[in-house]
């Protein structure tokens, strides 16, 4: 449903609103779930700029993903038994 709001969004305010930002989050609250880290840091980090580009208050609400994503990447590194991953994240 994210991607599918994505494109109207964008279109109706822009890629740099903060409403965009609200779905770029859901988008990369939703890759960390599937496990595709990469594309969540991408889009937690786009709507992170937004968020502080328009001094939203929401901007909590992104860092907090961001830190669920690197707790997910260190759980993966662990499982993997890559320790220098895993105190990295």
């Amino acid at each position: 449903f994210f991607e599918k709001a994505r494109g109207p969004m964008e279109g109706t305010y822009g890629v740099d609103h903060v409403e965009t930002g609200y779905i770029l989050k859901g988008l990369g609250e939703v890759a960390i779930l599937e496990g595709n880290f990469d594309q969540s840091d991408n889009h937690l980090n786009r709507a992170l700029l937004i968020f502080q580009k328009h001094k939203h208050p929401d901007q909590y609400l992104v860092l907090e993903a961001l830190s669920d994503l690197s707790y997910r990447k260190a759980l993966a590194a662990k499982a993997k038994g890559d320790h220098q991953g895993d105190e990295k994240f």
